[in-house]
């Protein structure tokens, strides 16, 4: 059962490419589905830090020479690079990380494959992920489902995981129905300052 008291805070890529107007995905056509959660995620942020949760921030770098074959011809198939750039990579000027929290670099969706993110946690003691980020169906799914294989109960923060609505809500369904837990930010403040 999902323990917030042992648990860590995880942001998935609030980057200026997913974000920003001038930013990939923009350029791409795809709406900003990042700005509409930053509230949800700097409540979230606040009573982590003050109660001493770890955070971890989960940046997406996808540099041709960094990704998998597979992931990096799928990518290469987008009329704009993503991520790929030191700006595009940088994390949105509305959220800053603090000294001392961790950040991981991911060269695919999932924020566990082939990085030390599994390891951190299990260094600081957690064994529970609260989930929060852009897209809830591409990078949010795909790092929550790896959380709960390697492991780590799982809960997802409703209000704040971006994505167009439709696809937020089929995402937040299913994964309440068959990984984990599905919880409103200040339900989960609560728990984190009881």
């Amino acid at each position: 059962m999902a323990n917030l008291q042992r648990s860590a805070l995880l942001v998935i890529d609030m980057q200026n490419d997913f974000m920003h107007p001038e930013g990939a995905c923009a350029k791409m056509g795809f709406p900003d589905a990042g700005s509409p959660v930053v509230p949800a995620i700097k409540k979230l942020l606040d009573v982590a830090r003050a109660r001493k949760i770890p955070v971890v921030w989960i940046n997406a770098n996808y540099s041709q020479d960094l990704v998998g074959p597979a992931f990096g011809a799928k990518m290469a198939v987008f009329p704009q690079p993503v991520c790929t750039s030191e700006w595009g990579r940088t994390i949105t000027e509305q959220l800053q990380p603090e000294e001392g929290e961790t950040q991981v670099e991911k060269t695919c969706y999932n924020g566990f494959h082939q990085t030390g993110l599994a390891a951190e946690l299990r260094a600081h003691d957690v064994d529970t992920v609260v989930v929060t980020g852009i897209l809830s169906s591409v990078c949010v799914e795909s790092t929550a489902r790896a959380a709960v294989f390697d492991g780590f109960h799982t809960v997802i923060a409703e209000d704040a995981v971006g994505d167009a609505p439709e696809e937020t809500s089929t995402f937040l369904k299913r994964f309440d129905t068959f990984f984990g837990q599905v919880q409103m930010a200040e339900n989960i403040c609560s728990q984190w300052s009881a």
